[in-house]
């Protein structure tokens, strides 16, 4: 093992694991983004370096994006993208799906 993340960003606040959450590899870099299972205003995905190290990136919590499943990377033709499946838990079963360039 070359380093572990605690799930837990106190300042912000964020945290990961408590509500599963998803994460995904960027093949390129090698940087993981990991995404908070749910945000009651919105789920947010953070970015680690390949050295487990935090580096300011956070996405906006959107209030029509509250849950956050799964994580995939897509090569896309060449335009990599991530792709976030999740929710909202009002009304119940509705799926989003959201897109990190």
């Amino acid at each position: 093992m070359l380093w572990t993340f605690n799930g837990s960003l106190p300042a912000l606040p964020w945290s990961w694991g408590t509500l599963y959450g998803g994460w995904v590899v960027e093949k390129g870099s090698g940087k993981i983004f990991i995404g908070r299972g749910f945000g009651v205003n919105g789920t947010q995905v953070i970015r680690l370096s390949t050295a487990g190290i935090y580096d300011n990136y956070i996405t906006v919590a959107d209030v029509n994006f509250t849950e956050n499943w799964k994580c995939l990377w897509s090569c896309n033709s060449g335009n990599p993208q991530i792709l976030i499946a999740g929710g909202v838990l009002i009304p119940i079963s509705t799926w989003r799906f959201a897109v990190l360039r």
